[in-house]
């Protein structure tokens, strides 16, 4: 076995030393995110500020979303559905307050669209951003009528990144064929 040296000691104190100076700037910089935090605007609900346009609303007895009207069905039938695999595995016959326990309200859009109760629970979103614009879908479940509430919105000139792609190449084709054109006349 080794020895543990005099050097070896005097080497262990330095990076002791300097890991307790690193504990300081780490501490610091932990402050200083947190200050930075404290600055910061709370974006989680951005999706919804400054729309050019209304936004589209719809109460249905059924969920309009596909993720779960499969589900929905059965157990508006009784029929067992899947356990969330975080909690198992297999099927059970639940209540809707038993299948939707996991989900949680959309703070922005809290109110049933049907009976205006607050007492919902979103169980589909999305948004997308693209070049600035933005379109979103959000549909939640009111626990008091069981009624659904969609509601989705679309920035009037949002594409998505295949649309904008295929009016680019689109205008190029156009401009490329003019151009043969104009060329194919000089020849003649």
């Amino acid at each position: 076995m080794a020895k543990i040296t005099d050097l070896d000691k005097s080497e262990k104190k330095k990076k002791n030393s300097s890991s307790s100076s690193k504990k300081k700037s780490l501490k610091e910089a932990i402050e200083e995110d947190q200050n930075e935090d404290n600055d910061k605007v709370d974006t989680t609900h951005l999706y919804a500020d400054n729309l050019s346009g209304d936004i589209y609303t719809e109460t249905n007895a059924n969920p309009k979303a596909k993720v779960h009207s499969t589900e929905w069905m059965k157990i508006l039938h009784g029929d067992p559905v899947e356990i969330n695999p975080s909690l198992g595995s297999g099927m059970k016959i639940m209540t809707v307050s038993e299948w939707t326990s996991r989900w949680k309200q959309n703070d922005r859009f809290p109110d049933c669209l049907a009976c205006g109760s607050t007492n919902t629970k979103e169980h589909h979103f999305t948004q997308t951003w693209c070049r600035g614009k933005k379109k979103f879908e959000s549909e939640t479940i009111c626990m008091d009528c069981h009624m659904w509430s969609w509601r989705s919105y679309v920035d009037p000139d949002f594409l998505t990144p295949e649309e904008f792609d295929k009016i680019r190449w689109e205008k190029m084709v156009k401009e490329n064929e003019k151009a043969r054109e104009i060329a194919r006349a000089k020849k003649n």
